[in-house]
């Protein structure tokens, strides 16, 4: 079960003691990846919904006279009354001589009065493009639903609580494997060996390990430690190699897990 000897000539390596920090790794990293996921859907969603409907080139626009159809007020998805945008329908004729209609938009209340139904209107027309058309002075097409920036906050704050989860659990990996390469090693007696059904790898529970040994001092020093490994659920009594901060004993970690 333990191997024959430990060679520490070097660091050993970082996975060895990663299962020890397998809820932090593992869940810090889903929640790491999930908010950048989020970070970019959402920043892709304001980005294209606060992009400005596109306007016609004024190398091809033509003014021509135009009428109000209907002018009514947009619920929009989101906000208060300063949010909910006139929408103005109107007919024109345009540079092909058809009958067309289309829809403009405006925040600009005080423009409501001028924009009554069958009221007249300057239309600029896209002449390579009639069906192009918007009132003059008001934005073309409806108002689309906006994401407002604040949203990026949300997968931002889920992120960053990944990343200090995920970097937790790696700074304890690194400081287990700092301790197993410059710690006192000696020999301790597992006192305790118990399966957890509530933390599994492969379908495989892990295995809980209490052991207990005597430092330079005399002092005895508990510890405790997990594996996946199942040749250790009967290991009850048995001896494995442990090092540890002789400054502080209860820093210690197994070398033969």
């Amino acid at each position: 079960m333990p191997p024959a000897d430990l060679d520490r000539s070097g660091p050993p390596p970082l996975r060895r003691f990663a299962s020890k920090r397998l809820f932090s790794l593992l869940f810090g990293g889903i929640w790491l990846g999930v908010g950048l996921l989020l970070l970019v859907i959402f920043g892709i969603l304001v980005i294209v919904t606060n992009r400005d409907p596109a306007s016609i080139p004024p190398d091809r626009a033509v003014t021509v006279d135009g009428r109000v159809v209907e002018t009514f007020i947009q619920q929009p998805y989101r906000g208060g009354p300063k949010d909910h945008p006139l929408i103005v329908i109107f007919s024109y004729r345009g540079p092909d001589g058809v009958e067309r209609s289309a829809k403009s938009h405006t925040y600009d209340y005080t423009r409501r009065p001028a924009l009554k139904p069958d009221a007249p209107v300057r239309v600029i027309v896209d002449r390579e493009r009639p069906e192009m058309a918007t009132v003059e002075g008001l934005a073309p097409g409806e108002a689309s639903m906006r994401f407002p920036t604040w949203v990026l906050a949300l997968p931002s704050i889920f992120a960053a609580a990944g990343l200090v989860i995920f970097l937790y659990g790696l700074r304890g990996a690194l400081a287990d494997r700092a301790l197993a390469t410059r710690g006192e090693v000696v020999e301790a007696e597992i006192v305790d060996a118990s399966e957890n059904y509530y933390t599994r790898v492969g379908g495989r529970p892990a295995i809980d390990l209490g052991y207990r040994f005597e430092d330079g001092a005399g002092r005895a020093v508990t510890g405790r430690a997990r594996t996946f490994d199942p040749a250790w659920r009967d290991a009850k009594g048995k001896r494995l190699r442990v090092a540890y901060d002789p400054v502080r004993p209860e820093r210690n970690v197994p070398l033969d897990l």
